[in-house]
């Protein structure tokens, strides 16, 4: 940027004592006359000169109406150029011939090459900030002789050079109380703007624009690095709840800086919305010595910080100081606070498919449940589950693996080094990809991850690892907290609500066990531990039985454990799997002592049960002839009439069926039984069983 010039039309230089006191008063308040600023012809010729000058140097300027810091033009007029900044000769002369006593404004930032450093009066701002810029400069030394000006206030503008690196933003009292930057995005009213009724602004020195030393551009920076690593730290809110804080705080003997304090944090906490202003205003109403002079109208200050951008206040501090004029008020808000719901329109909704890591099984978006008596082998099928995300392992029932994914593990009852990495390390799963969430660190200390309090921590956390396909949770109730009653649904859904909207959210897969309860009925659906809340927030349910063979008086245990589909409301329901537990070795120790872990072996084929006969016959009811006779010469009918795939009308299958004395209705049943599907056709309705779907259910019908 070229220097500001020597002569400057009526620059008059003040009379200065020492490098940081303020000019020495001669007459009226701050040493201006009182009767100064009044537009005259001289002093409009005098802003065009001066805008076309400043212009001419590469400094970018706008009109602005006396008494304030806002511009004539709009950005939406002006090619989008906030304030409708310019450096065209044309365009200045344009504007100030519309407006011929507008003042003259410069935009900071690289483009004008400078920023600017204000220092406050205690009569202008009620702030001293030449007090605070002595303490600074006794702790780094003076600041250098740089081009300066003085506003009708009193207030001293530095002006230095742009830096080479790094960013300038604006700032408030960051610096020291009083000392104020106008960086990138910022302004300064330039000499000889006029202050109506008190003065106008003059340059006070012929010194060169300088760079600026290095302490105070240091701080400058820091701020600027502070404000941005903490401008998450004051969120905005409901504008209702501001306005209602405001109200109840005190504005009888506040000075101008705290005014504008609060200003800035209404205008953060509500992003300078027409809700937040009205609040400002009414709050600023209270006291009547706000409404004397444009520095203070609640309006002018409002349309400032949009260019000033406020740092580091906003909700948070409005709220505190709410609770301390009145601790009642958040209750009282809450209580009349009116109620609001969120419509959507159908129309509106954009269908998206089912992302399912494991077709039936594991669904994206949505949490599967897995119950079983201890033993069954419950935590081995999760770790499974584990296996196949990570290192894209084919599924129990022959599935094609999914690409890789990452996988967070939140593991209650299991040591880490003697049980789940081993276990991991058996199924084959890619410990690159596993990560366990151990606990969560607050206050200086470790406690247990929580569903009710920590969902947000496991937001970030999904984010950090980033490409996460699965969640499990083993078991969900340790993570519920003490005082939670998993048999009463509001406490169960007050956890598992909002472990939905998780899932749905993050478009994760998320496997939670659980346990049946002490007491529970002849059908699978029943097997899941507390409240039927648990199972409703699920979609996907899975039950681990033993499996028994014989008839009902003599039943004998095969060994294997049957893995049955309880629920499956996004798909058809899946055949009945089966697996064993075994042992295999998985390393050694420092003693070359065998480590060894369980692991899952899935049987090749399904088993022809239902997930209510396997729990029938695991709880004692049997499946033997007394339960299947009918029933199972249907079911055996069926599958004779129905098969290799052929379709046959449903007329037929009645009068086939009655030929061998089985009524419709057990017809009707069986034909769940065997996975038969309904299809439509010119004449009726046809049934199928669809080759590769045995025993899967029906589709249709």
């Amino acid at each position: 940027m070229t220097d500001f010039p020597e002569d400057f039309p009526d620059d008059e230089p003040v009379e200065y004592v020492g490098s940081f006191d303020r000019p020495i008063p001669t007459v009226g308040l701050n040493g201006h006359d009182p009767n100064a600023g009044q537009s005259t012809k001289k002093t409009q010729g005098a802003m065009l000169e001066a805008a076309l000058y400043y212009a001419s140097k590469g400094l970018e300027v706008f009109p602005a109406p006396p008494g304030t810091k806002k511009s004539h033009k709009k950005a939406q007029f002006s090619n989008d150029r906030e304030w409708g900044k310019t450096t065209d000769t044309a365009e200045i002369k344009r504007d100030w011939s519309r407006w011929p006593e507008a003042n003259v404004c410069i935009v900071m930032g690289p483009e004008s090459g400078c920023f600017v450093v204000e220092v406050d009066t205690p009569e202008g701002h009620d702030v001293d900030g030449f007090a605070s810029l002595r303490e600074l400069e006794a702790q780094h030394g003076p600041l250098p002789e740089t081009r300066q000006a003085i506003s009708p206030t009193g207030s001293i503008h530095y002006y230095f050079k742009w830096p080479k690196t790094g960013t300038i933003i604006n700032s408030t009292s960051e610096i020291g109380p009083g000392i104020d930057v106008r960086g990138d995005g910022g302004m300064v009213l330039a000499p000889p703007s006029q202050k109506p009724g008190v003065g106008a602004y003059k340059w006070i020195s012929e010194h060169s624009v300088v760079d600026a030393p290095d302490w105070i551009l240091a701080a400058i920076l820091k701020t600027t690095d502070k404000t941005e690593r903490s401008s998450g730290a004051n969120p905005q809110d409901d504008p209702a709840k501001v306005a209602a804080a405001m109200a109840v705080i005190p504005n009888d003997n506040v000075n101008w800086e705290e005014w504008n304090n609060a200003g800035m944090a209404v205008w953060n906490a509500t992003g300078g919305c027409d809700a937040g202003f009205a609040a400002f205003e009414s709050w600023s109403k209270k006291s009547g010595k706000y409404s004397e002079t444009a520095e203070s109208n609640p309006r002018e200050r409002w349309d400032h910080y949009p260019h000033s951008r406020p740092t580091k206040i906003g909700a948070g501090t409005i709220f505190k100081l709410a609770d301390e004029a009145s601790p009642g008020w958040r209750t009282k808000y809450e209580a009349n606070k009116p109620k609001d719901f969120a419509l959507v329109c159908a129309k509106d909704v954009i269908m998206r498919p089912k992302q399912w890591l494991w077709t039936g099984h594991l669904l994206r978006g949505a949490q599967e449940l897995l119950s079983g008596i201890p033993g069954l082998g419950k935590s081995q099928v999760q770790i499974n589950y584990v296996a196949c995300v990570t290192a894209g392992l084919a599924w129990a029932n022959g599935e094609k693996a999914t690409t890789p994914g990452n996988v967070i593990m939140l593991t209650a009852e299991d040591v880490l080094d003697q049980e789940v990495v081993p276990r991991l390390i058996a199924a084959g799963a890619d410990l690159s990809r596993v990560h366990i969430l151990k606990c969560i660190k607050a206050n200086g200390k470790d406690r247990q991850f929580l569903l009710g309090e920590d969902l947000d921590v496991l937001e970030r956390t999904v984010a950090k690892v980033g490409d996460v396909a699965l969640i499990t949770i083993d078991p969900i109730t340790a993570y519920m907290g003490g005082k939670i009653d998993s048999h009463k649904t509001t406490d169960v859904r007050s956890q598992l609500g909002p472990l939905k909207d998780f899932a749905e959210r993050t478009n994760i897969a998320i496997s939670t066990i659980t346990h049946p309860p002490k007491s529970s009925s002849q059908r699978a659906i029943d097997h899941f531990i507390g409240s039927q809340a648990f199972i409703a927030a699920g979609r996907l349910g899975h039950v681990c039985l033993e499996e028994f063979s014989g008839e009902e008086d003599q039943k004998n245990k095969t060994g294997r454990i049957l893995y049955v589909h309880a629920k499956h409301n996004p798909y058809i329901l899946m055949p009945t799997l089966a697996f064993r537990v075994s042992e295999t070795i998985v390393g050694q120790d420092d003693l070359r002592e065998n480590i060894a872990a369980p692991r899952v072996v899935w049987d090749k084929e399904p088993v022809n049960i239902t997930a209510d006969e396997a729990v029938r016959a695991a709880s004692g009811g049997g499946t033997g002839k007394k339960e299947r006779g009918a029933q199972g010469e249907v079911k055996k009918f069926l599958r004779e009439i129905l098969a290799d795939g052929e379709r046959v009308p449903v007329k037929k299958i009645f009068e086939e069926g009655a030929k061998r004395g089985f009524s419709e209705k057990q017809i009707d049943t069986g034909k769940y039984k065997v996975g038969a599907q309904s299809v439509q056709t010119a004449d009726g309705w046809d049934w199928v069983i669809q080759k590769g779907k045995f025993d899967r259910g029906p589709v249709i019908g």
